[in-house]
Order: C-alpha cells, then structure tokens, then sequence
C-alpha cells in the first residue's frame, strides 16, 4: 500500500511539474514576441544593419520607408561605400554621377564633386530624395 501512494505522489509531481514547465516556456515565449515587437529593440537587435539611423532619418524625411531604402543600399552595394559599378554608379545606393549632379543641382548645393557621392550621408541623401 505504501509504495502505492509513494508512486502515486511521484506521478503527481511530475504533472505538475510539467505543467509548470509548459507554463513558463509559454509566458517565456510571449515575453520574447512582444519584446521583439518594440521598434527600438527591431533595429537594434533583430535587423541591424550600418548607417541605420542615417537611412532612418532621411527615408522618412522623403517620405519613403527606411526598410525599401536599406534594401536598396543592400542590393546595390551591400553596404559598402568605395563600391564603383562597371556602369560608373557610385556609392551606397549607386548613384549614376549625371542624376547625382542634377540632385546636386536642384537641391542648391554649389560645392558637389563625385568624391563626395562616397559620403554616406550625401549619398544616401541623394537616394532618397
């Protein structure tokens, strides 16, 4: 009899226990999710990604969304600012150097040279405009 209600005990240890288990793995589970959900958290630890407040800040002030903008930068240049195109784009986002000096030109700025389009912020400036 005694060893009846020693298993008996036992067994219910153990579903309690696994229900425990199961309790916490699923509020651990929801905690994670909704921490994932915060903006500032995504861009820091779920899609980093270089000159990210730089895109951020000039994607939005266009009027374009930051992630269309970095997925250009990526497919252009995979973020690499010295990148030269066969067809002679230049930069981040691969500006061809006659739209450059148009942008240039619009936005009133009289001191644009080419090398510049190897600044980050120009050249992401000029992309998103």
């Amino acid at each position: 009899m005694r060893s009846k209600e020693i298993r008996s005990k036992r067994y219910r240890r153990r579903k309690y226990g696994s229900l425990l288990f199961a309790l916490v793995v699923i509020l651990l589970a929801f905690f994670v999710y909704f921490v994932s959900q915060i903006e500032p958290v995504k861009k820091k630890y779920i899609y980093p990604y270089p000159y990210q407040d730089i895109v951020t800040f000039y994607a939005q002030a266009n009027g374009i969304s930051p992630a269309l903008a970095a997925s250009v930068i990526m497919h252009e240049s995979k973020f690499s600012e010295q990148v030269h195109s066969p067809r002679g784009a230049i930069g981040l986002m691969q500006l061809m150097p006659e739209t450059a000096e148009w942008i240039a030109e619009q936005l009133g700025e009289t001191d644009f040279s080419l090398q510049k389009l190897h600044e980050p912020e120009l050249n992401i400036r000029y992309g998103t405009w």
